[in-house]
């Protein structure tokens, strides 16, 4: 069986999570990262163990995205680059329900 935990975009899944900092407005990457990581939350897609290993990049990217849409402080200015938009707002809001699925 393959090992999933050495696929690139797990690598890099784990990396834009782990070094995301709200100075470098790099929230695309984290919503990106979002959508992939509720496409591995299948496990018709991914064996189990490998979705166990992303648990805490899962949590990590829910407490990200969650911050961006209730900033905890004036560095989080994902809200101010969308204007507030409601339909930004539901998106995200959404991104953090499939993945608080995924975590059970």
């Amino acid at each position: 069986m393959r090992d999933f935990g050495r696929v690139k975009i797990s690598i890099y899944i784990e990396s834009t999570a782990a070094n995301f900092d709200p100075k470098n407005e790099n929230y695309d990457e984290i919503r990106a990262a979002a959508h992939v990581l509720a496409c591995f939350g299948s496990p018709y897609a991914c064996p189990p163990d490998f979705l166990d290993k992303l648990c805490p990049t899962v949590l990590r990217v829910v407490w990200i995205l969650e911050n961006m849409i209730d900033p905890p402080d004036e560095a989080w200015d994902f809200l101010e680059i969308w204007e507030n938009s409601p339909e930004i707002i539901a998106e995200v809001k959404r991104q953090i329900e499939e993945l608080k699925a995924y975590l059970g």
